[in-house]
């Protein structure tokens, strides 16, 4: 049986810059001193205007690209594993090698990241690179972890996607009871401690190193990492401890 062919509605993307207004971009991002500085309380009203409409389509350039790079990468990964003497090549003796440390050290991604990649392009194949743009690369990867081209309901989600925000799609995929509610609703989590611990975690969370590394830059998600690391080392730890003789 064929694959359904997602129904996208493709909307048109702001223009792409002009020459003048990426030359204002690079400006602006290579200026050196403070921001008031670059963009003084004096400045005039059109070039104000110009900077802030060139900024605002760079940023709008920069989201649609990260929609469209992501499930490149994942397609390119899946071809790669399909090949496994392109890897082998480059000294890696097996896929998850290669994506464990070859694609982080060498090339800048994360494994949870390269994973999440690929487990996109496996599931929306037929998606075109502007219908990954419509409908963003962040509910993409959430609607690959309950559906796929090979459902019938694929289309709807894919619809309910571009209609609504993440945070509404998974509010929607709870209450359909598709996903576990604990996934759509936040809530504070609120420990006293002292100032020297806190410095600790905020150091921790805004390491860039953790954020490669997690695949995020987002606080909530590294303690969540860091807690089922740390709960299975000490799991296991503490099972070896009530084993050993006294």
């Amino acid at each position: 049986m064929p694959k359904p062919t997602p129904a996208v509605e493709v909307i048109p993307a702001p223009q792409d810059l002009t020459a003048e207004e990426q030359e204002a971009v690079s400006l602006l991002l290579s200026a050196s001193g403070q921001m008031d500085d670059a963009i003084p309380d004096d400045i005039d009203g059109p070039t104000l205007w110009f900077n802030l409409q060139s900024c605002c389509k760079a940023l709008s350039a920069h989201r649609r690209n990260i929609s469209t790079l992501k499930p490149l990468i994942g397609r390119m990964l899946i071809v790669l594993q399909n090949n496994p003497t392109i890897y082998q090549h480059y000294g890696f003796a097996t896929f998850d090698a290669f994506v464990t440390n070859g694609l982080r050290d060498l090339m800048g991604v994360p494994r949870s990241e390269a994973y999440s990649a690929k487990r996109l392009a496996e599931h929306f194949p037929s998606l075109s690179i502007p219908e990954c743009q419509a409908v963003g690369y962040g509910k993409l990867s959430f609607l690959s972890k309950f559906t796929s081209e090979e459902k019938p309901e694929c289309n709807r989600w894919l619809a309910l996607a571009q209609s609504n925000s993440l945070d509404v799609l998974k509010d929607i995929a709870a209450n359909k009871g598709i996903l576990p509610r604990e996934e759509s609703d936040f809530v504070t989590y609120t420990v006293v401690m002292n100032k020297g611990t806190r410095e600790m975690i905020e150091a921790f969370v805004t390491d860039p190193s953790i954020q490669s590394y997690v695949g995020s830059d987002n606080p909530a998600k590294i303690i969540e990492m860091a807690c089922a690391e740390a709960e299975a080392t000490w799991r296991a730890h503490s099972m070896y401890k009530a084993r050993a003789p006294a």
